[in-house]
């Protein structure tokens, strides 16, 4: 039971920068499509305006793809203890199952996040 007790401090502090990494994609994700599509410029200033954006919103991609990261470097010890108490024939724990779908959750959105951070990079 200490294992689950460390597992529910940890989130009564990762659960707000859970909501900070979600709320943050969330702001920024209908721009990055927007900005990965071709749209046509006209002139010179619309293209180095373009640019701008993209060269922005990589770096934003970016600060999110590390911000997710670090949250689920702070959930690492627990994820491992977790699967290191793992009893497959034991009682299924909720608690613990929450911690590794956060975990899986984390690292899925910093490659994602990462993977248009490097594509917006590439389009500028």
């Amino acid at each position: 039971m200490a294992l689950d007790k460390q597992i529910t401090d940890t989130f009564s502090v990762v659960s707000l920068l859970l909501a900070v990494a979600a709320a943050y994609l969330a702001a920024i994700w209908p721009m990055i499509n927007d900005l990965l599509g071709d749209p046509r410029v006209s002139d010179n200033y619309e293209a180095a305006t373009l640019r701008r954006k993209r060269t922005s919103y990589a770096v934003a991609t970016a600060v999110l793809t590390i911000f997710e990261a670090a949250v689920a470097a702070i959930l690492l010890p627990l994820a491992v203890q977790v699967f290191e108490e793992w009893d497959g024939a034991g009682q299924f724990i909720p608690l613990r199952a929450g911690l590794l779908l956060a975990q899986g959750a984390l690292l899925v959105g910093a490659v994602v996040a990462g993977v248009m951070a490097v594509k917006l990079w590439r389009k500028r």
